[in-house]
């Protein structure tokens, strides 16, 4: 016959990409992270206004940088919607929740010159049609100064390295 079979139209009908919206930081950046408190990481935000309230928003995150102190293995990566805080552990009490922590390198103590990374995704209902700002968080046990997209001393040398991280949200029709 022609065409495609009667099942195969109405299974293609959901899950169509709708939009794609990406923010990619190529210039580092540091700044301060307060002692427990998730913070928006500066420029990594992105926002999407979803063609229908059913849509949902696939968001991929892919961080490199590093921090101020080496003890990494306390923090985390996390999201939020506007100022909501979406995808998190359940029940974190005082632990310091989020989707991902920091995946350390070949020299976790060398909090200088060996960029750390984290990477993660999650699947959101926003149920709206309005603009939806997306932001990625940062959340430690102790203060420090994070650095994106680059060393924390970023000397312009072959020892050092320089990154970019990158959040990117799709809009999967229903």
């Amino acid at each position: 016959g022609a065409g495609a079979p009667p099942a195969f139209e109405a299974a293609a009908a959901g899950g169509k990409v709708l939009q794609v919206v990406e923010t990619h930081i190529t210039a580092g950046q540091s700044q301060s992270i307060g002692a427990t408190t998730v913070t928006n990481i500066t420029n990594f935000s992105a926002a999407i206004t979803p063609v229908a309230t059913s849509s949902k928003i696939m968001i991929w995150v892919s961080w490199s940088g590093e921090l101020s102190i080496s003890e990494a293995y306390t923090h985390t990566f996390g999201l939020k919607r506007g100022t909501t805080v979406i995808g998190e552990a359940a029940s974190p009490g005082n632990r310091i929740s989020g989707f991902f922590s920091v995946s350390l390198s070949y020299f976790a103590a060398d909090n200088s010159s060996t960029p750390e990374s984290s990477a993660f995704q999650y699947l959101d209902s926003p149920s709206t049609s309005s603009e939806v700002v997306y932001s990625v968080t940062a959340h430690n046990k102790n203060a420090h100064t994070l650095y994106t997209s680059r060393t924390k001393d970023d000397a312009d040398n072959t020892s050092y390295t320089r990154t970019t991280s990158t959040l990117t949200l799709m809009e999967i029709g229903a």
